[in-house]
């Protein structure tokens, strides 16, 4: 959404909604071992959103 727009400047909000749930627990141990991860170094991720200014 524009809140604010001219030939020179423009300000954008932009809202972000992060559906996405992760467990920790279900990912596969060997392809977190490929890129050097392990469960101990993520954290279980809920449901959220972003907003800022663009």
């Amino acid at each position: 959404m524009h809140l604010y727009q001219d030939q020179a400047f423009n300000i954008s909000a932009i809202l972000s909604a992060n559906l996405d749930v992760l467990e920790v627990n279900d990912l596969n141990l060997a392809k977190l071992a490929k890129h050097n991860l392990s469960r101990e170094q993520l954290e279980d991720r809920q449901m959220s959103a972003d907003a800022g200014l663009e």
